[in-house]
This record gives C-alpha cells, structure tokens and sequence, in this order.
C-alpha cells in the first residue's frame, strides 16, 4: 500500500493537511510521516485478518470509522485513535516502535509522530473505510435480515439490531474468537450495539462463524470479507501459512543471503 493511493482520498487529504497545521508541519512532512507508517499499519492488518476474530474486530474498527469522522483535536479523539492504535498494534510499546521507526524514516522527532500517532490512525482507518465500503457493502447486500446495501451513513443508525440469533455468551462484553475487542468507551459492547456502526452485524457473525441465514458459509464469509480488506489495505489475501513464509525470508532470509553469497566469495572462511 503506497500513500499516494490513499491520497488520491481528499477527504484523507484534507484530514492530513489539518493535523499537519496542528503540529506546525508541511503538509510534505505530514506526508512523509504517514508514508512511513501505512507499510507497517497494512502489515499489522494482514496478520490480524489471519483469524475469524481478527477479522471481525477489523470490521468493527472500520464501522466506527465510517460512523464518526476523525477528530483531530481534544482527547475523546486522542482516546479513540488510542483505541485503534492498541487494535492494530497490540499494545503501547509496539505503537512506540513503530514512532521511532517512522522517525528515523521520515527525520520528524519521534515525540511528535507519537503525539500524531492517535489521529493518523484515525484517518488512516478512515480512507479504509472509504475504500471498502462498495466491496463490502455488496457482502452485505447478499446477507438476509441486515437490511442489505450500502453501509448507512454516519448518524442513521445500521448494523444494530437484526441479528437473527442472539449473541452468545450473555453480560456486556463480547467474545474474541483469536482476536481482542476494541478498548475503550464503545469497546465493552459487541459492534452490533454501537451506535451509526454499519458494519456491526456482519462482525458479529464473521466473529462466530454464522452466515446470518444465507447460504455462504462462515468460513467462506471470512475469505470474501478478507479479499476486500486485503484489495484496499495491501495485501493479499493468503493463508497462515503463507504468511509465516514471508516474514520469515523477510526476518532471515537477508542475513542467510548475506551468509552464502560471504562465503562464496571468500572461499568458504
């Protein structure tokens, strides 16, 4: 995924232009600093899509971003960019790591690409959402009792309450099935319950494996919805493990590389 495919977003645009002025930058330099951040971002995504969990928590992520708009200044924002952040990467030190890798990459400190972290996410999660929105509005469409379409815009409701079985588990909070629920205020709440969430029941039902009454069947759901957050995102959509493959070559392959072509060169010393 290159940033100027998610540019060509001028909502996106104009997301990054404004944050860029908060944190007196150019709007070149905020560039530089999303740019270093999205392969890293796209890589957590593909390895989080890897289970049927995963992929569900991804769709909740996307519905609040499709439902509310960045917001770019005071802290219910920096509070949900947190939320996304702690999604995608885990926990705080790997959004720490990945701020001094950006700073090395992109030569803007690293304690202001932390403090950007937050809202960059947000409008990176946002262009997401834009992005996938026709693919998976037409899974929607084949979905009985989702109301079937496009996802409803931000503020019209959507996603909540047509599931034909009830969620299982009972009490507030909802299962992981491989993958975490977002933290936060709304986070406690399966996705179906968030309000403006068009993407709720279709989490919910990736999450247990449900097809919803249709006739695609979970497995074959997950596949569908992962091809076209892989379409949008960059990658591809391949198994666990293909995945493992490349980032081992990408781990070691360089340095057994290195190791063959060394002792070619020297003789076998």
């Amino acid at each position: 995924m290159k940033v100027t495919d998610l540019l060509a977003d001028g909502a996106m645009r104009d997301d990054l232009e404004g944050l860029a002025r908060r944190f007196d930058l150019t709007p070149q330099q905020a560039e530089a600093v999303i740019g270093s951040i999205l392969p890293e971002v796209s890589r957590r995504l593909e390895r989080n899509s890897l289970s049927r969990g995963g992929v569900a928590d991804l769709l909740a992520m996307l519905g609040q971003a499709q439902a509310l708009p960045p917001d770019l200044a005071g802290d219910a924002g920096r509070d949900r960019g947190n939320a996304f952040l702690e999604q995608v990467f885990g926990n705080r030190d790997g959004s720490r790591a990945v701020a001094a890798r950006a700073s090395s990459a992109s030569g803007i400190g690293e304690n202001i690409i932390a403090a950007m972290l937050p809202y960059l996410i947000q409008i990176v999660m946002g262009a997401f959402a834009r992005k996938t929105s026709g693919g998976l509005g037409d899974i929607l469409s084949k979905i009985p009792n989702l109301g079937g379409g496009a996802p409803s815009p931000a503020g019209q409701g959507g996603g909540g309450g047509n599931m034909p079985f009830p969620l299982p588990g009972g009490g507030g909070g909802f299962p992981s099935g491989g993958g975490s629920p977002l933290p936060g205020p709304e986070g406690m709440r399966p996705p179906s319950q968030i309000p403006g969430n068009p993407y709720g029941d279709l989490s919910d039902i990736v999450r247990r494996g449900g097809s919803g009454g249709s006739s695609v069947g979970g497995g074959a759901l997950w596949r569908m919805v992962r091809s076209v957050l892989g379409s949008a995102m960059g990658f591809q959509s391949r198994g666990i493990m293909s995945w493992i493959v490349r980032m081992v070559i990408m781990r070691y392959g360089w340095r057994i590389l290195q190791t063959v072509l060394r002792r070619a060169f020297t003789g076998g010393r």
